[in-house]
């Protein structure tokens, strides 16, 4: 499941704000460090990354951000990626007079998002453990529906299928182009 937008930051910070207030925080999905900044109010840059992960706190605590596990070197591209029960969220975006597009993705989160990579999948967990793992899948589709519900009721909707925010749309107006890169 997926929903693609157009925020400027001032909508961006307002989504932002709707995640906080829900008992969500922010992480990026690949950091340069082991040490990964854990983001509960507005969003700084971040060093401009796009590729974040937006968790729940009462379902993945941030905490666990720290345990061995579920940071993991990223070979390929230099630093560190995230692992863990959050919805994929590249982030929309303003450069100068271009608007890049934005998306939260549901597609890879699973129950086998609450083990660590090195955990077997099948076969080991206790009843009570795959219990937790179902009602936490649960819980993080359920907030992602809210997040696409206050997208789809505070933006607009484009005949393409695209959600714009207001101030994406003010923008435009005044010159600036929206890209799907």
């Amino acid at each position: 499941m997926q929903i693609n937008f157009y925020m400027s930051s001032t909508d961006r910070a307002q989504f932002h704000q709707f995640i906080f207030d829900r008992g969500g925080y922010v992480a990026p999905e690949h950091w340069g460090q082991e040490a990964i900044p854990i983001v509960r109010g507005q969003c700084v840059a971040l060093d401009g990354q796009r590729a974040l992960k937006i968790f729940k706190e009462d379902v993945f605590p941030a905490s666990r951000l720290s345990e061995a596990g579920w940071i993991t070197p990223y070979r390929s591209r230099g630093g560190y990626y995230v692992h863990g029960p959050g919805i994929q969220y590249l982030a929309s975006v303003q450069d100068g007079s271009a608007i890049y597009r934005g998306r939260l993705y549901t597609g890879l989160l699973s129950t086998s998002s609450f083990l660590k990579p090195d955990e077997p999948r099948s076969g080991t967990a206790s009843g009570k453990a795959k219990a937790e793992q179902v009602d936490g899948l649960k819980a993080m589709k359920a907030f992602y529906k809210s997040c696409c519900g206050y997208i789809r009721q505070t933006h607009r909707k484009d005949d393409a299928g695209f959600y714009h925010g207001p101030g994406s749309d003010e923008a435009e107006a005044n010159g600036a182009t929206k890209l799907q890169f």
